[in-house]
């Protein structure tokens, strides 16, 4: 008797079971598809086991079909690359290597930190030059590097100590000209580097400069032909003239935030460099500061108010450049043949470009001049060859002798009504301009002023007839320009 009863209960729970089946699928038995588990990696993702009815499109944690799960539950996020706890480091650099097999990649690299000879992070520690010529400061506490000595050159690391006193400098052209130099680190303890003191070290390609130096001494790499890499400490303030002169194999460089001043000649003919980034305490870019720089394509001046006198003159393939809002001085031949530069606006601050500011730009094609401007120098754009037009705004009082010589695409201008003389050569060999427009404050207008404008077809004056026939003219103010009507105020003159 029992065992029918069982057979009974058992023959339900297994109509049960297929009917709840069946219902879950829809009616059918689920046709169930097996995806084994996969462990996760670095980068790749894994995966749980999971089963998925071809039937129904629903998923579940067992061959049974009992566990539905949700679409994408079975994922495993990748695990990343592992590294390892131990340090490895170079002269100049620790990281972190990868132990997963996976990557060359590595983990907090960063420049050695330094405490006297040891790395506070890794522990490296230097192996200090012995041989090199001291000489004891006039104080008697402290020694000067003076020289090689009877040390060998390649790696050159100045101890932070000789005979029980702190090392505090480093000499004149202490080390110009040891052509056998490769690297140089210089200690914290350090705090005057002098002038030319590596100067002309022609296969030197690294230099650290520690946390005492606040002042790089004039010409103290100039010419290091091999210089790749140089570090500067967090207290650097100044970059003296010619400090980094013709380091022609010098591609990029981080300035610290410390540094707020770049004197004449800094980075000149530095014909590799690429980028740089002005830390915003940087108020003055001194003369020739980049002049010869043809490599460079981007700077940041941050916040620049003053750019000296051919700062970046000849940087051929500099683009773009954002002029600070702050900007107040643009010297002569600033941005002089920046032959890729193709947009410039001037900040409202700016009250006169000097001579040749932005001569032979020759791809520069827009020039947007703020009001407040007050004077354009002598040749200003001249050579511009792509600019196809210029309004000058009513603040421009002056504007300079062939200020737009030379732009050979140039076909409309609009000169400022607050405008008195238009000097000689301003628009001379301006082939392509066709109209001028010219405010009734003018009174003279200089030799070969519209020289050579042959498509010249309408200048449109201001004022009239009387006060255009009152402007004293020279004989070749319009020297071979083209057939043109002067257009004012109370009719036409041809």
């Amino acid at each position: 008797m029992k065992r029918k009863i069982l057979l009974s209960l058992s023959a339900v729970l297994l109509v049960a079971v297929c009917g709840a089946l069946f219902a879950a699928c829809g009616g059918h038995p689920h046709a169930l598809t097996a995806v084994e588990a996969h462990a996760a990696g670095c980068t790749e993702a894994g995966n749980t086991a999971y089963w998925s009815c071809a039937e129904c499109g629903k998923y579940f944690s067992d061959a049974d079909g009992r566990q539905e799960i949700e679409e994408g539950s079975w994922v495993i996020p990748p695990a990343g690359h592992t590294y390892a706890d131990t340090w490895s480091y170079s002269e100049t650099e620790h990281w972190r290597a990868a132990t997963c097999g996976h990557t060359d990649e590595v983990a907090d690299r960063a420049a050695h930190t330094f405490d006297g000879e040891m790395c506070t992070v890794c522990h490296y520690r230097l192996d200090n030059t012995e041989g090199l010529a001291y000489l004891l400061a006039d104080d008697a506490k402290s020694y000067i590097v003076v020289g090689i000595g009877t040390a060998e050159e390649g790696d050159i690391v100045i101890p932070s100590v000789h005979l029980g006193l702190p090392v505090t400098g480093i000499g004149d052209s202490a080390f110009q000209g040891c052509s056998s130099i490769v690297s140089v680190y210089i200690p914290d303890s350090v705090t005057g580097l002098g002038w030319y003191a590596f100067a002309e070290c022609g296969s030197l390609e690294s230099v650290t400069v520690g946390n005492g130096i606040a002042l790089i001494g004039a010409g103290a790499f100039g010419e290091c032909a091999s210089l790749q890499e140089v570090i500067l400490g967090d207290s650097v303030t100044t970059l003296s003239a010619s400090c980094f002169y013709n380091c022609s194999s010098l591609e990029s460089i981080a300035l610290p935030d410390s540094v707020t001043r770049i004197e004449t000649y800094v980075f000149s003919d530095c014909t590799s460099l690429k980028s740089i980034t002005l830390p915003d305490g940087v108020e003055e870019i001194m003369e020739g500061a980049f002049y010869g720089c043809g490599a460079l394509e981007s700077v940041t001046l941050g916040g620049v108010k003053d750019i000296g006198d051919s700062a970046f003159y000849g940087c051929s393939a500099l683009r773009e450049v954002a002029l600070p809002d702050g900007l107040t001085r643009l010297g002569e031949y600033a941005f002089f043949g920046c032959s890729s530069l193709t947009d410039i606006a001037l900040p409202e601050g700016l009250t006169s470009l000097g001579q040749y500011t932005f001569a032979d730009c020759h791809s520069l094609e827009r020039a947007v001049l703020a009001e407040g401007l007050t004077s354009l120098g002598e040749g200003a754009f001249s050579g511009c060859g792509a600019l196809e037009s210029i309004s000058v705004p009513d603040s421009v009082t002056e504007i300079g002798m062939y200020a737009f010589e030379g732009c050979s695409s140039l076909a409309d201008a609009v000169l400022s009504d607050g405008l008195t003389q238009i000097a000689d050569g301003v628009f001379s060999d301006c082939g392509a301009l066709q109209s001028v427009t010219i405010g009734s404050g003018v009174t003279e207008i200089g030799f070969g002023a519209f020289y050579g404008c042959t498509s010249l077809a309408e200048i449109r004056f201001e004022g009239t007839q009387a006060q255009w026939n009152g402007i004293e003219k020279d004989p070749d103010w319009a020297l071979d320009a083209g057939t043109y009507t002067i257009v004012c105020t109370d009719g036409e003159i041809a």
